[in-house]
């Protein structure tokens, strides 16, 4: 089976609509000026920005040359209240819920602050 999207759907087509623009500007300027130049000078002006230390125009160079690097996690999860709740709950209804742990995380007895061990 073929991979993508079903033949003839056009949903694709939806996203790209700042690139259609941005392409026909960077034609009516080549034609414009008639040296066909337009995206060089723009290469040129963002490289020009890198070297002059703007972090802005340095991540557009490498993200253009070497695409969007992967973002990578670092630091707590932060769990929405259902999903802590659900994890709780599985924590609880396991043979080996490990009390303390338990209790640091959903705060043990009443008023009691979260991560207060018993």
């Amino acid at each position: 089976m073929p991979a993508g999207a079903p033949k003839g759907n056009t949903n694709g087509r939806k996203g790209r609509l700042f690139e259609q623009a941005f392409i026909r500007e960077i034609k009516a300027r080549d034609l414009k000026e008639g040296d066909g130049e337009t995206l060089r000078r723009i290469a040129q002006k963002i490289i020009d920005m890198a070297l002059e230390g703007d972090l802005d125009a340095f991540a557009a160079a490498r993200d253009t040359v070497d695409g969007k690097p992967a973002h990578v996690f670092s630091g707590q999860l932060d769990l929405n209240l259902r999903g802590r709740d659900e994890l709780i709950g599985k924590l609880r209804a396991a043979e080996n819920g490990g009390g303390a742990y338990l209790e640091a995380v959903d705060g043990g007895a009443a008023g009691e602050p979260p991560g207060a061990l018993h």
